[in-house]
């Protein structure tokens, strides 16, 4: 995914050709199991390094900008719902395994138009959402039973 962005912005500024651009893509798809592993490795490496940064050093940044990112990415990341999800990660990820064949299912391997594409993208999203959401209301029912 880096290697294509790389790539588009590359494009972009020595003005590749489109020739050029289709024999980088058809390397890339014919080379993905030697090239994409190390740069989805390094992308996830420059990922968890913004994320840490901004937690650690955004918040007490000079510039504004930095800061309110800061800001709104702990709000993101401490949001009751999202925390919710985390809690009950091995559950949800095991929903969204089934709701996503489910939906490759529905859609029977043809391209949807846009209108019937996002719902159905959205669809195991919010049903994890409200699958954390009914196993927290369950343990805290629980919990306040037995105690």
């Amino acid at each position: 995914m880096l290697l294509l962005i790389l790539l588009t912005i590359l494009s972009r500024t020595i003005h590749l050709d489109h020739a050029t651009m289709q024999w980088q893509l058809q390397y890339l798809r014919e080379n993905n199991r030697v090239i994409l592993p190390p740069l989805d490795l390094l992308s996830f490496v420059l990922v968890a390094y913004l994320a840490t940064w901004l937690l650690v050093a955004g918040v007490r940044d000079g510039r504004s900008l930095v800061r309110l990112a800061a800001l709104w990415f702990q709000r993101l990341i401490t949001w009751p719902p999202l925390r919710t999800v985390g809690r009950y990660g091995v559950e949800m990820f095991s929903l969204h395994l089934v709701l996503v064949y489910l939906v490759l299912e529905l859609a029977g391997g043809r391209p949807l138009p846009e209108h019937q594409s996002l719902p159905l993208a959205m669809a195991p999203v919010l049903v994890m959402f409200a699958g954390a959401h009914w196993l927290e209301r369950r343990r805290l029912r629980a919990r306040l039973a037995a105690g």
